[in-house]
């Protein structure tokens, strides 16, 4: 039903939860599920592409731990159109428009070719003096 909605809200598309759990549904009947955790998803704008990106234990990339990368499509926008580029440039091949992590969403900014990296420690609302 995620994959049919289409449906944003902030950050949050419910394409990146259908599409994660059908990612988890294909590793679950391999066999590849085994103590894995998500690492991050990728969106490639230009090439209309997602990367999901899982970590083995120790959990800890940056210790050498191993990374499992499956690839797969963005969703359509609407039925019968094509994937919607943002921007004048539309995305990088190389590196993805945007990382979302546990935690954390990064947003390529094209022309520096850097990431700007937004936590939830980083968002409040302000709440009126009653």
């Amino acid at each position: 039903m995620l994959s049919h909605i289409h449906r944003t809200e902030d950050d949050l598309e419910a394409g990146n939860f259908a599409a994660l759990g059908n990612v988890m549904i294909e590793m679950e009947e391999s066999g590849q599920s085994n103590r894995l955790r998500l690492l991050s998803i990728g969106h490639f704008w230009k090439t209309g592409q997602r990367r999901v990106r899982f970590v083995k234990p120790p959990y800890e990339a940056e210790l050498g731990a191993a990374i499992v990368e499956l690839w797969g499509s963005l969703p359509k926008v609407a039925k019968g159109q094509e994937y919607q580029l943002p921007g004048e440039h539309g995305g990088n091949k190389v590196l993805p428009n945007r990382i979302t992590g546990r935690g954390y969403a990064e947003f390529l900014e094209e022309n520096s070719a850097s990431y700007y990296k937004i936590t939830p420690s980083e968002v409040f609302f302000p709440i009126p003096q009653l």
